[in-house]
């Protein structure tokens, strides 16, 4: 009742059902992608290796995104992130070889990464200073239910032949753009075109360099917090590649093992 009494309260509104539609699609991806990439490497090992450039993309590319956001604005920002987003899933069903794969991870690593830093800073920017928390949670138990959807909803796209998982993928990223598009408020803010702020981010935002002073200031609690963010992580990233690959192995049906996978993540929306 708070926080729907604040003035932000409609943007939050909108900017948590945009977190709820990505959640469904980073959802579908994160539960399909360790099937699908088995297909085709045929290896536990190197299917571990070939996802994991996913998240070396993001490590690399989060600074200068986090640059390009603040210059081209966040809608803008969350509108090219879900274009390009439903590029991946085409390149995905068009280009199933290892080196594609490889490519098309990396790609998808990079450009997922807009929409997820774009979102965050566009909470941050609405959230009052006294209801941060609030309007982080409302936020995060929307995407964390979208998250849980699209494991179910990747379940029973699994049942069917030919899988049709990428095709959906694209319908969603569409229609992820065309809810930002036509909802999403503009800020009134005049940008650049996209290659001109890449251009001022590679040129004048130094971004390693100044990350690196802020990331000296947080001190001993931040450090702690980090590592703890890093072993949160580590352990998420295992589970999310091996459960769907697991319950395969075991032979469940499809509908199944994406119940399985949606139940595993139904808890943090309600933790939220």
């Amino acid at each position: 009742r708070v926080v729907q009494g604040h003035k932000s309260y409609r943007g939050l509104s909108l900017i948590s059902f945009v977190s709820f539609l990505f959640g469904i699609i980073y959802g579908l991806f994160s539960f399909y992608l360790p099937i699908f990439a088995e297909d085709i490497v045929k290896n536990i090992a190197l299917i571990g290796i070939f996802l994991a450039l996913v998240e070396i993309a993001g490590l690399f590319f989060d600074l200068p995104i986090g640059a390009f956001t603040d210059r081209h604005g966040r809608r803008r920002t969350i509108l090219l992130g879900a274009f390009l987003l439903a590029l991946s899933a085409l390149f995905f069903q068009t280009w199933q070889t290892v080196l594609g794969l490889a490519v098309i991870l990396i790609f998808y690593g990079i450009v997922i990464e807009f929409i997820i830093i774009a979102n965050d800073a566009e909470v941050m920017a609405i959230s009052p200073r006294h209801r941060s928390g609030r309007f982080f949670g409302i936020y995060e138990a929307l995407h964390n239910f979208g998250y849980s959807v699209g494991p179910f909803i990747g379940g029973i796209l699994l049942s069917l032949t030919p899988t049709p998982i990428f095709w959906a993928l694209i319908i969603l990223c569409l229609t992820l753009f065309f809810f930002v598009l036509f909802f999403m408020e503009k800020k009134g803010l005049k940008h650049n075109s996209i290659i001109k702020d890449v251009e001022l981010v590679i040129k004048k935002d130094h971004f390693f360099e100044s990350s690196i002073k802020e990331f000296r200031k947080i001190g001993v609690d931040g450090y702690l917090l980090s590592l703890f963010y890093f072993t949160f992580a580590f352990r998420w990233g295992a589970i999310a590649l091996l459960e769907p690959l697991f319950t395969l192995r075991l032979g469940l049906d499809p509908i199944w093992i994406g119940a399985i996978y949606s139940a595993s993540t139904l808890p943090f929306f309600f933790i939220s």
